[in-house]
């Protein structure tokens, strides 16, 4: 990728360039912006290909906005994985800033808004991403000629952040407000992305798992080998389902698929994936150790919670703890004081990690636990805050 660094003087219009460009490049440099956000979804290796050569065009003969653009859209390419590329690609996105504020263009101001969500997002910063949603949206629909897709394809991100911030209440109306637009626009992307993966929750989370059914044909579409984004999106929706029916081993076999191509490209490198494989897995573990206690089932389980605790990610790291303190009371079971008092130091760093992260079904889900170990009538926390948001 080219350097990360910008300059002032790389967002100002440049007359010579414009008095030079080619109808071919300036062709091939919108149809690469255009094409970037909707094939991301379904190409992702081809989508960073277009956005290296909308940069590289944009450069040399963009607008203001195309070069602010093409910025953005590599910063979040390298907003994907933990690492230097990340620390820069989200301190690029704050130089950009000012810059992009001076353009007076909404659509740029939009464009960085959503840049800055997915950077959140992408490092599951959950309790970060409302706000930059909406922000971002707002900039959007203050456009005459709005795109319905780039809405879309930010909103998605406060379905995932509305389910790990406990706010179901909202994740409800915005899931309605969604797919009454989708269905009214015969919009098929945004139906997707919000009836599947974490979107499929809103209609879990209100019994309806046979209305979402109905809608997503989930169990047909969730079988097919995953190959695209899209495409884990509804195997992930299916994972859900599976768990909510009580569907543990052919959870787990659904889960195998995903691990399998999780571990290619793109979406090795894409870290909130990866954390939602891992969780996911681990939670069907836990699930089926029930019906198989044995050393297997257990080394299954820590190895999970391994993977997430390698990922060295705050949120990660506090469902990691919430996994192995429930692992330890499950170990427990017929009066293992040690294995107890392992479970109530896991879980309590859990309650109080989620606490700090806003992440209110952990932290719920941790203090449920404690509650049972202890042999408080409190247990069903978690359950009841749901039921209020009904």
């Amino acid at each position: 990728l080219l350097s990360l660094r910008i300059s002032p003087a790389s967002l100002a219009d440049s007359t010579a360039a414009d008095q030079t460009i080619g109808r071919r490049d300036q062709q091939a440099l919108r149809l690469c912006i255009s094409l970037i956000r909707p094939v991301s979804m379904f190409d992702g290796m081809y989508a960073a290909e277009l956005s290296m050569t909308a940069e590289a065009l944009a450069a040399r003969f963009g607008t203001p906005y195309e070069r602010a653009h093409s910025i953005i859209g590599r910063a979040v390419f390298g907003c994907y994985d933990r690492g230097t590329k990340r620390s820069e690609s989200e301190l690029l996105l704050q130089e950009l800033a000012p810059h992009v504020e001076r353009l007076g263009d909404a659509h740029a101001t939009g464009d960085l808004l959503a840049g800055v969500a997915y950077s959140h997002a992408l490092s599951c910063r959950w309790n970060e991403v409302v706000d930059a949603v909406k922000a971002s949206v707002q900039s959007y629909q203050s456009i005459p000629e709005s795109s319905g897709f780039d809405i879309a394809h930010t909103q998605w991100l406060r379905i995932w952040a509305y389910w790990h911030l406990g706010r179901w209440d909202s994740l409800f109306r915005i899931s309605d407000t969604m797919f009454d637009d989708a269905v009214r626009r015969n919009d098929q992307f945004k139906q997707l992305v919000v009836t599947q993966a974490y979107g499929c929750c809103a209609w879990l989370g209100r019994d309806r798992v046979n209305e979402l059914e109905r809608l997503c044909d989930i169990e047909g579409r969730g079988r097919k080998q995953p190959t695209q984004l899209l495409d884990l999106f509804v195997l992930i929706a299916t994972l859900q389902r599976m768990v909510y029916n009580g569907e543990y081993d052919e959870a787990w076999s659904e889960w195998k698929s995903l691990q399998s191509h999780v571990k290619r490209l793109p979406y090795r490198k894409m870290q909130f994936v990866r954390i939602a494989c891992h969780s996911l897995g681990a939670l069907i573990a836990l699930h089926r150790r029930g019906g198989d206690p044995s050393s297997q089932a257990d080394h299954r389980i820590a190895r999970l919670i391994g993977r997430l605790r390698r990922e060295r990610l705050a949120c990660a790291e506090l469902q990691a703890n919430l996994y192995e303190g429930l692992h330890q009371s499950r170990q427990s079971v017929g009066g293992s004081q040690s294995r107890s008092d392992a479970a109530r130091v896991y879980l309590h760093a859990a309650r109080e990690q989620a606490a700090d992260l806003g992440l209110l079904p952990f932290q719920l889900a941790a203090a449920d636990a404690l509650a049972q170990i202890d042999g408080d009538p409190a247990v069903g926390q978690l359950r009841d805050a749901m039921h209020l948001s009904l």
